[in-house]
Formats: structure tokens, C-alpha cells, sequence
């Protein structure tokens, strides 16, 4: 793996759904996941590797302590997270769904193969309705990521939800208005009034404006109906957009009326 552009297509209905206690290390970690699952093997759900592959995917090669980074995060991903607009291999459309990534029978070990191997083992399954989400993600309902680059960056989870979800939407608008429960939901806190919850945006805003490919990134507050109103560019020429189209069905009405 080098550190030539790498890019998953995660499905939106991670990113959009509820982390709940997944750890930062958690999350990078199921991005990791992610682009072994798609890249190497669509058949699989149980992967055994070296622990090298994962420390390399998640940037610890200068971290000593990267065995208990990787164990916690083997351990947070074996925990509930819920998934929204579910549909499964049978139609059945859930519009929530609680489940954990991994199922929780992980190992982590030396090679007990080889007693002068000191190679550190990993041997995990992906729950299946999210391996099939994963293999199914090609199929239109996924954000493309470059993760190891950008993901990994982060030092704060709330930032990595934070991120993946605006970009969930970043291309397709200009704009993105965010129910105060939605925002919550994203960040995995419990119910922040809006006040407490910008605190915590404001931080994840400037770590993203820093670390990642979104060059623009402002909100307001609309205290009476609990929102945010993200801003992908400045509000000042979305108006200016608004206004010129304005202008230009007048035209078009005053145009069909004379025509007429």
C-alpha cells in the first residue's frame, strides 16, 4: 500500500447512520476494512492477515503502541452502531438498524505456526449485513473517500463523522441544513442542546478546513427550529445564484407573454 491516491466507496448508510461509542481508532479502522473487503476479496466475510497490513492502512508505523490501537479498535467496532435506510438481500427496508461491524469472536495473536515468527496475527469476520452493504456499495448509494490520506488525519472522532458526513453531501449541494438530532446522532453525543454541540462543531470545523479536501466549511444557527445550515461556498453567492435565476424566469415569463 502506498501513498498514492486510495479511495473506498463507503455506503451512506454508515456514514449517515448513528457511531454511537465507535473510537476514532474504530472508525479508521473500518475503512481499512473497507478497502481490504473490496479490494482483495468480494467472497469472504472472515479475514486473516498479518497485523502489519492494518498498522500500515491506519498510519501507525511510527507508533509503538499500534498492537493495543489496533486491539481497541477490533474491540469498538464489535460494538452496536446503527445503520439508517437499510434495505436487505430480501427488500426488507429498515429505516434503522442496529448491529455491530464485526462479530465479536476476533483473535489477535502471534503466528502460531511458526514458533520464531514474531508477526502479529488477525483473524476477524465482517457481520454480514454490512458485507453486503460494502459489496453492494458500487450500486450508487456510497460517498468515494480518500481515506488514508484525509480520514486518517483526524485526532478527533467527532471530526472523522463530521467530515464523512458533509462529504456524504458536498458534491451534490451547495447548502446542507441539519436537524439538531441528526447532528447529535452524527457526532455519537447524547442529546447536546445546539449550544453544546457547536462547541464541539466548531472544533471538528477547523481540524476539517486544515486536514481535508473541503476548502470551504461555515454554519449557522437557527436557534427556534434546532438546525445547522452548513455552507459548502459563501451564503453570499448562493443568494447571488438565487436572485440571477429569479431574474432569469421573469424574464422567461415576460418573454412567452409578449410571444403570445
Amino acid at each position: 500500500m502506498t501513498d498514492k491516491k486510495i479511495e473506498i466507496f463507503k455506503p451512506n448508510q454508515i456514514i449517515r447512520g448513528n457511531p454511537l461509542n465507535l473510537s476514532l481508532e474504530g472508525k479508521k479502522m473500518m475503512n481499512a476494512i473497507i478497502y481490504a473487503v473490496s479490494k482483495y476479496d468480494f467472497k469472504k466475510r472472515q479475514i486473516k492477515t498479518e497485523m502489519r497490513f492494518f498498522r500500515k492502512a491506519m498510519n501507525l508505523e511510527k507508533d509503538n503502541s499500534y498492537v493495543d490501537i489496533i486491539s481497541g479498535a477490533l474491540k469498538s467496532l464489535a460494538t452496536p452502531i446503527v445503520i439508517k435506510n437499510y434495505k436487505d438481500e430480501n427488500g426488507n427496508f429498515y429505516k434503522r438498524k442496529s448491529l455491530a461491524f464485526l462479530d465479536n469472536d476476533f483473535n489477535i495473536g502471534k503466528n502460531t505456526k511458526d514458533a520464531n515468527s514474531n508477526k502479529w496475527q488477525l483473524d476477524f469476520k465482517v457481520n454480514q449485513t454490512f458485507f453486503n452493504l460494502i459489496k453492494n456499495a458500487y450500486n450508487g448509494n456510497y460517498t468515494c473517500l480518500e481515506w488514508k490520506k484525509i480520514s486518517n488525519k483526524f485526532s478527533s472522532k467527532y471530526s472523522i463523522s463530521i467530515y464523512e458526513y458533509l462529504k456524504s453531501f458536498h458534491s451534490d449541494h451547495k447548502y446542507l441544513k441539519v436537524e439538531l438530532q441528526t447532528l447529535n446522532e452524527t457526532l455519537g453525543t447524547n442529546n447536546l442542546p445546539l449550544s453544546k454541540a457547536c462547541i464541539i462543531l466548531d472544533r471538528c470545523i477547523k481540524e476539517i478546513l486544515l486536514k481535508s479536501d473541503i476548502n470551504y466549511l461555515k454554519y449557522e444557527k437557527v436557534k427556534k427550529k434546532k438546525q445547522i445550515i452548513f455552507y459548502f461556498i459563501p451564503k453570499e453567492n448562493i443568494e447571488k445564484s438565487r436572485n440571477k435565476k429569479q431574474v432569469q424566469k421573469q424574464i422567461q415569463s415576460l418573454t412567452k407573454k409578449i410571444s403570445t
